[in-house]
């Protein structure tokens, strides 16, 4: 999961090891989650009722448009 990762990197700057003395990854991350009942970041969002953008626009009747930098590039001269 990207927020386990996310955190690991984010303990490691800041120099915290585990508590075997080695650099976190998002494995031991992920167990601590676990183990302390601690939902990821997306979950604590589902419970509070937040759709994710497919599901609202799925709400919405509309379709989701996803733009990147090689999408606007190529595309460029069409606009």
């Amino acid at each position: 999961m990207v927020v386990d990762e996310l955190l690991d990197a984010i303990l490691n700057t800041k120099g915290v090891a585990s508590g075997m003395g080695k650099p976190f990854t998002r494995k031991p991350v992920a167990f601590i989650r676990h183990a302390y009942h601690v939902r990821s970041h997306p979950r604590r969002l589902r419970a509070q009722g937040m759709l994710t953008v497919a599901e609202t626009a799925t709400e919405l009747g509309v379709h989701v448009l996803v733009l990147t930098m090689d999408t606007l590039d190529t595309e460029k001269g069409a606009v």
